[in-house]
């Protein structure tokens, strides 16, 4: 009778060491799957944030009004560089130092002639990638 109940515990140690393997697993790739949606969703928001941010400098380079005057008084930390200027935002996308910066928002515009040619883009700092960018050109009517 003891052999008979030794084999009758042991089954079920065996049953109940599948059954915690099993979770394990199943575990494991959930985790795997939550992981993955969250960066999804970060480069998703970094995308639309940088969409936004992009095309507002460009919109305002379409107007009238000055762009580097706007920016400048807009964001008084905003850096002029060789080839134009720089905005640049934190990890939570509000305008900052570049010491700070975890976004960098590049705004070139030359002139030639009756045309302004601005190219505009969102370079994320960390991995030095460009996450969005847009180039226009507008001609200067003059009377």
């Amino acid at each position: 009778m003891n052999g008979r109940q030794t084999r009758h515990s042991s089954m079920f140690l065996l049953e109940l060491m599948i059954a915690i393997l099993f979770f394990c697993l199943a575990a494991t790739v959930c985790i795997r799957l939550i992981v993955k949606s969250h960066i999804i969703s970060q480069k998703t928001q970094n995308l639309n944030m940088a969409l936004n941010q992009v095309t507002t400098a460009a919109e305002i380079f379409k107007s009238e009004t000055d762009v580097e005057e706007y920016f400048k008084n807009e964001f008084p930390q905003c850096k002029e560089n060789k080839d134009g200027f720089a905005v640049y935002y934190n990890e939570k996308w509000e305008a900052c130092k570049k010491k700070d910066a975890r976004f960098q928002l590049s705004i070139e515009i030359t002139q030639k002639a009756k045309k302004a040619e601005g190219y505009f883009s969102m370079k994320d700092i960390e991995t030095n990638q460009e996450i969005y960018d847009i180039s226009l050109d507008k001609f200067i009517w003059e009377e």
